[in-house]
């Protein structure tokens, strides 16, 4: 996907989020059942947001984040993403959108509840961005929806939606990054 708006509202792309499957082998899971994955999914959001503060680039925190064979899907984008260097591209699009430093500004919230197996895991997120003027004039916040997949190198979304807005916070909206 190419970010073809340069307006952070609209080119926000680097909080995605997955598409939901929902397969016989997939179970609607409450914070109990899950909290095991849960916190190995907080604890690569974490791995993304120490990243950013720490300067680590674009495509670094791509590979970390993301599968080889992500597919990303945004909000009012004529094109979806697919692989690890467009998700890199579209990081760094999003970053520049945010202005210089801009993405250091910016914390994980998930949302229950999820939906996972042994190897997968679903959940909506939220990515808040504080304001950073002149280029981005008033705080950002990201409607995401990741599909996670435990693979060798460790958990990694492989499919992802995005779109600009919030969640009603008294949909389990808890705090995952600091």
């Amino acid at each position: 996907m190419r970010c073809s708006h340069r307006k952070p509202a609209v080119a926000v792309r680097w909080a995605g989020a997955g598409v939901l499957m929902i397969t016989s082998s997939l179970v609607m899971a409450g914070p109990a059942q899950t909290s095991a994955t849960r916190d190995q999914i907080a604890k690569a959001l974490q791995v993304i947001t120490d990243g950013v503060q720490n300067g680590d680039s674009a495509a670094t925190m791509a590979r970390k984040l993301y599968a080889k064979n992500i597919l990303i899907i945004g909000e009012g984008e004529a094109h979806a993403a697919q692989g690890i260097d467009e998700a890199a591209q579209d990081t760094q699009a999003f970053w520049d959108s945010l202005g210089p430093d801009g993405a250091k500004s910016c914390k994980f919230q998930m949302v229950e509840p999820s939906v996972q197996s042994r190897d997968t895991y679903t959940s909506f997120l939220l990515l808040n961005c504080k304001a950073n003027p002149p280029a981005l004039t008033k705080a950002v916040t990201v409607r995401l929806l990741y599909s996670w997949k435990k693979l060798p190198a460790g958990w990694r979304v492989v499919l992802e939606t995005w779109g600009i807005g919030s969640i009603d916070k008294s949909s389990g909206v808890t705090d995952v990054t600091r």
